[in-house]
C-alpha cells in the first residue's frame, strides 16, 4: 500500500513560487497580505510568498488577541529578518477590544431572547449530562469555542479590509491535513484569495518549512491555533498530525478503515481520525443549492 513520501523541498519550493506569481499575475495584482501567527504554516507561507514576489510585495500582519502568547511576536520579527522584509512592512493591528466588544454585542442581544430560548439553544450541549455542574462546564467550553471563531473571523475582516485598501491580495496558511479534518474556523482562517501550502499534509510542511531555514523556535512548536492559553491542535484532535497525516493520505486515496489498519495502523487512532473527517465534512459541502 502506498504511503505518504517525503517531498522533494527544492522542487516544491520552486513550483509553489511559480504557482503564486502565475496567480497574483492572472488577476493583475501585485501586493500580498497574509497574516503571521508565529506558528509553522502562517511562517512557511509567508517565506514562501516572499520568495515568490520578493519583500517590498508582501504586507504581514501580527493580529493578536487579549489572550495571545506575547512570545508569538518576538517569532514574528525573528521571521521580518529572516525574510529581509522592510519594517514598514509589518504591521502589528491587536484585535483584542474588537473581539470584546463584538462578543459584548452578541451576549447582550442574546440575553434579551429570555432565558427559555437560551435553554433551548443550548439543549444540544445536554446530551449525556449528568448534573448541572457539567453542564455548565459544557455550556462554557462552548461559548470559548464560539469566542475563538469571532475572533478568527475578526482577523479575516482586518485582512480583507487591508487588501482592499491596497489592492492586494490575500494569502491563505492552511495546510492538507487542517483541511481534511475541517480544523478551521469558516469564513475566518480559511478565507483566503491564495492558497500556497493547502496540497501539503502538515508533516510535509515540516519538510519545507525546515528546507526554508526556519527558526528552530517555530520549528519546535506545538501546532495550535492559539484559540486560547495552553491550546494545541493534538489536545482539540485528540491525536497528533504525525499520526493523521499517513491516514489521511491513504482516505485520500480512497483506502477503507479495515485496509488501514491491515497496513499497520491502529484501529482506535484510524477511527478517531476519520470520525473527525466525516463529522466536519459538511464544511467542504455547503452552501447547499438547488441544481
Amino acid at each position: 500500500m502506498r504511503s505518504l513520501t517525503p517531498i522533494h523541498p527544492e522542487k516544491e519550493t520552486e513550483r509553489i513560487a511559480k504557482f503564486i506569481r502565475s496567480s497574483f499575475a492572472k488577476v493583475n495584482k501585485n501586493l500580498a497580505v497574509i497574516a503571521l501567527s508565529g506558528g509553522l504554516d502562517s511562517a512557511t507561507a509567508f517565506l514562501l510568498t516572499v520568495k515568490a514576489l520578493s519583500p517590498t510585495k508582501v504586507l504581514a500582519y501580527y493580529l493578536p488577541a487579549k489572550n495571545s502568547d506575547q512570545s508569538n511576536w518576538h517569532d514574528v520579527q525573528e521571521l521580518k529578518q529572516l525574510a529581509q522584509l522592510p519594517t514598514d512592512n509589518l504591521r502589528l493591528i491587536a484585535i483584542g477590544a474588537i473581539i470584546q466588544k463584538a462578543w459584548r454585542i452578541i451576549k447582550h442581544y442574546s440575553s434579551q431572547e429570555g432565558e427559555n430560548k437560551q435553554a433551548t439553544q443550548t439543549s444540544h450541549l445536554s446530551k449525556g449530562t449528568v448534573n448541572r455542574k457539567n453542564l455548565n462546564a459544557k455550556i462554557a467550553e462552548f461559548n470559548r469555542l464560539r469566542l475563538a471563531n469571532i475572533a478568527a473571523r475578526v482577523r479575516m475582516m482586518v485582512l480583507y479590509d487591508q487588501a482592499k485598501k491596497h489592492d492586494a491580495l490575500v494569502v491563505g496558511t492552511e495546510n492538507m491535513s487542517e483541511h481534511l479534518l475541517g480544523y478551521y474556523t469558516r469564513f475566518g482562517d480559511e478565507a483566503s484569495d491564495i492558497e500556497p501550502i493547502r496540497h501539503l499534509f502538515k508533516t510535509q510542511v515540516r519538510q519545507l518549512a525546515k528546507f526554508l531555514g526556519m527558526p528552530k523556535e517555530i520549528m519546535n512548536k506545538p501546532p495550535a491555533a492559539g484559540l486560547w492559553p495552553g491550546q494545541t491542535d493534538a489536545n482539540e484532535l485528540g491525536f497528533s498530525y504525525e499520526e493523521a497525516d499517513p491516514i489521511l493520505y491513504l482516505y485520500k486515496g480512497g483506502k477503507t478503515v479495515s485496509e488501514m489498519v491491515k497496513a499497520g495502523y491502529r484501529k482506535s487512532v484510524v477511527e478517531k481520525v476519520l470520525h473527525q473527517v466525516e463529522a466536519t465534512k459538511y464544511k467542504h459541502e455547503v452552501p447547499y443549492l438547488i441544481r
